[in-house]
């Protein structure tokens, strides 16, 4: 209602602007709807990133190249809301880890996330701009440390990226334990402390199937 009465006024047919913009780019104005319905829910702190996972075994995703198909895409990896469900099912603790610029790029993030299907779950965002590969290592080290507050430990971790495998390294994640996302276009991994190197979800969502429930 927010939106559709900012938007009231009607053209000769009698449509509103928001009948008019929806007809015209669905898919552009249903973003920006659902960017205004997060906005006003977020004063709530829904799955807000300042609390700690729930108590079991952490699965921690980052989010560009990782649920993305590429650092620069909006394309979700094929599987990978399925990849999180399926955790999310076995009674682990997803959280999503983001080196996103939180003052400038939560709204869009949660709406990318829950238009795309992804469970609403802790989000954890910069709260600064990072310039620089050490200080997103730095960042997403700290940030781990404080998912791990009041829960086991971060069990299984996903990433694209050197400084997602440097932070995890540090954080104590098994090596055994780490799996890297191939980016689109890339014919390789990036380097890092990793098990096997993933060209999308579809073919890990057996193994997620196998594992004991978290605990």
């Amino acid at each position: 209602m927010l939106a559709r009465s900012a938007l009231a006024g009607r053209n000769p047919e009698g449509e509103t602007m928001f009948d008019q913009r929806l007809r015209t780019n669905p898919r552009a104005f249903v973003l920006v709807i659902a960017v205004t319905i997060v906005a006003a829910f977020a004063t709530i702190g829904v799955a807000a990133g300042s609390a700690s996972a729930a108590g079991n075994d952490v699965v921690v995703f980052d989010i560009d190249g990782t649920l993305t198909s590429d650092t620069l895409s909006n394309t979700p990896h094929p599987g990978a809301v399925d990849a999180v469900k399926a955790y999310k099912a076995k009674g682990y603790a997803v959280v999503y880890l983001t080196a996103r610029w939180k003052p400038v790029q939560e709204l869009y993030t949660r709406a990318w996330l829950a238009l795309n299907g992804f469970p609403d779950q802790p989000l954890y965002m910069s709260s600064s701009l990072l310039i620089s590969d050490s200080a997103t290592v730095k960042y997403k080290t700290s940030a781990l440390a404080k998912i791990e507050v009041g829960t086991p430990e971060v069990k299984y971790a996903y990433g694209d990226s050197t400084t997602d495998f440097r932070a995890y390294a540090n954080a104590g994640v098994a090596q055994a334990n780490v799996y890297a996302l191939k980016r689109a276009g890339s014919s390789s991994c990036e380097s890092g402390t990793w098990n096997a190197c993933l060209v999308n979800y579809t073919g890990h969502l057996p193994f997620i199937a196998a594992l004991p429930p978290g605990t």
